[in-house]
């Protein structure tokens, strides 16, 4: 059992953590050269947050509960350990709070605001993606250390 709930945490992180990934370094820089300063392409970029996040939101509750059922089926045995997972469990918050605030509050803020706001929502938008992906990666790196 605790097998199978350190491959679906692992899986999950890496999905989560992959997409954050794909969208701050691949799309953006893609959308970014193509477009310039031109019009936003929202529709592009709705039509792309439909399809990924029920897969993000998948991920981020496959982490949650996975997580729990490692911590229940193998608690940290010391202080330090205890530690590591206080500060990953702070990064995952982190990056939950962030994917969170990006779908409840900027998605609906780019698709009814005017064309020059929406290069602006759209950098805080990727400054929160920076700030998931390094937590994402400091939260793999600290379970690492708690195997």
């Amino acid at each position: 059992m605790e097998q199978l709930a350190l491959v679906i945490h692992v899986i999950a992180g890496i999905s989560w953590v992959g997409t954050v990934f794909t969208n701050c370094f691949i799309v953006w820089p893609t959308l970014r050269s193509m477009y310039a300063r031109q019009e936003f392409p929202l529709e592009f970029l709705v039509t792309e947050g439909r399809r990924i996040a029920p897969w993000v939101y998948t991920a981020i509750s496959s982490m949650l509960v996975s997580g729990l059922a490692l911590v229940f089926l193998r608690p940290p045995a010391t202080t330090t350990a205890w530690a590591l997972l206080a500060a990953k469990t702070t990064a995952l918050l982190i990056m939950a709070g962030n994917t969170i605030f990006g779908t409840l509050v900027t998605w609906p803020r780019l698709q009814f605001s005017t064309p020059e706001e929406t290069w602006p929502l759209w950098h805080g938008y990727l400054i929160r993606g920076f700030v998931t992906f390094g937590c994402g990666i400091a939260a793999v790196l600290m379970g690492a250390f708690l195997r």
